[in-house]
């Protein structure tokens, strides 16, 4: 029992360890640069894939009233 609650504790030591070496980078001045780096392209791509999503939206419309357009164009040409 010893020996499982020894390995424990020296795991929670290193990873303590390592959570602060991980806080300390993450606050260095490359570490904020890249996450603004980060921020602003993600922003940039919500915006295009907006755009793509609207641009789909048409043209599926676009489709959409073509067949419309075509079905009724059929109905009246059998009434005829």
């Amino acid at each position: 029992m010893s020996l499982f609650g020894t390995k424990f504790w020296v795991g929670m030591m290193v990873g303590s360890a390592v959570g602060v070496l991980a806080y300390r980078c993450a606050q260095t001045e490359k570490a904020k640069q890249w996450k603004a780096d980060i921020c602003k392209k993600m922003k940039e791509m919500r915006g295009k894939a907006a755009d793509a999503g609207e641009k789909v939206a048409d043209a599926v419309a676009d489709k959409a009233q073509e067949a419309k357009e075509k079905v009724h164009s059929f109905a009246r040409d059998m009434k005829s």
